[in-house]
């Protein structure tokens, strides 16, 4: 379903032909992805975050340090035209930080794209998936449904796929537990029999898809985009890996071991990896292919996105680079 947004710029393409100054809030690993991309399809990048980052001014980025406030935002976003939070789902000031973002773009005369930090999987589905992290997610998303005058876009990329490539060759730190590869001990875990299949796109190909998104018409954007490079079981997955290193061997949990994890809540990275093992013994974490395939040939039909094994192709052809 199409997503109605006053608009005021008159076009006679689908596709945005000028190049946009975009804002990139709260920058952390998955930011690099969107920073490289932008800069590679000629845009001007704002990273705005709570303390500048030396890596960007090696690539000539603008920095702006802030409190996330609605008026150091506002005077921020003043002059961009789109906006992309890359805020991690679950910490206490999630909620506000978007709102402010929301009304510093309701404020700017130009910065009518946002897309929020959202990142997950089957939220129209499924949106009371992830448990305790879809409330945050609702939140925002119903702010945003709330107005017209900013046009947004949840985007779905699924689990990214990144992790199974090695360290050096990725931003996006290791999660330790929340992700079922150990690599140290060569174990991979299947929740229950590991037949839940599961989205998996990278992360550059995220930001890549993103961006295209950005440079379409906004009258054209729809409340969620699917992204993905492969659907495919967490078993299909584990046996991908072992195929590559026969050293990995797995390891069942069971749905009732996983919830009584999440109860005793012993630590918080237990507790964050019991979250995110609910999820992945569910459906929220796959969405229909048609759904992706449709926004392909809508928003970015040329586009390649990798699989599993493109990825590590690609990583085993050049150990320096991140893929």
């Amino acid at each position: 379903m199409s997503i109605h947004h006053k608009a005021t710029e008159k076009q006679t393409s689908p596709f945005t032909q000028s190049i946009m100054k975009v804002a990139i809030i709260a920058v952390g690993d998955l930011a690099r992805y969107f920073v490289e991309e932008l800069l590679q399809r000629g845009h001007q990048v704002l990273a705005v975050s709570r303390s500048s980052k030396p890596y960007l001014d090696k690539l000539g980025v603008a920095q702006h340090t802030t409190d996330y406030s609605e008026a150091d935002l506002t005077q921020a976003l003043a002059t961009c035209d789109a906006a992309i939070c890359t805020l991690k789902v679950g910490i206490p000031e999630n909620i506000p930080v978007h709102r402010a973002i929301l009304r510093a773009c309701q404020k700017s005369s130009t910065c009518k794209r946002f897309i929020p930090a959202t990142w997950a999987g089957n939220i129209a589905d499924f949106p009371d998936e992830p448990l305790d992290l879809a409330d945050q997610i609702e939140a925002v998303l119903e702010d945003l449904r709330s107005q017209s005058d900013v046009s947004w876009c949840s985007v779905s990329p699924g689990w990214y796929i990144d992790y199974i490539v090695p360290e050096t060759q990725r931003y996006m730190s290791s999660l330790g537990d929340m992700w079922p590869q150990n690599y140290a001990e060569k174990v991979f875990t299947l929740y229950g029999d590991g037949s839940q299949l599961v989205n998996f796109t990278s992360a550059r190909d995220t930001a890549r898809a993103t961006i295209r998104l950005l440079e379409h018409d906004r009258r054209e954007w729809e409340e969620f985009l699917y992204i993905s490079g492969a659907q495919m079981t967490w078993k299909e997955l584990g046996q991908f890996i072992q195929s590559r290193d026969p050293a990995y061997t797995f390891r069942n949990k069971s749905l009732s071991q996983t919830i009584k994890q999440y109860m005793a809540q012993e630590s918080e990275e237990s507790y964050g990896a019991a979250i995110l093992e609910l999820w992945s013994h569910g459906s929220g974490v796959r969405f229909p292919w048609s759904r992706v395939e449709r926004h392909r040939a809508k928003f970015f039909p040329d586009l390649t996105f990798r699989n599993a094994q493109q990825m590590l192709d690609e990583a085993a052809s050049d150990p320096s680079k991140v893929v």
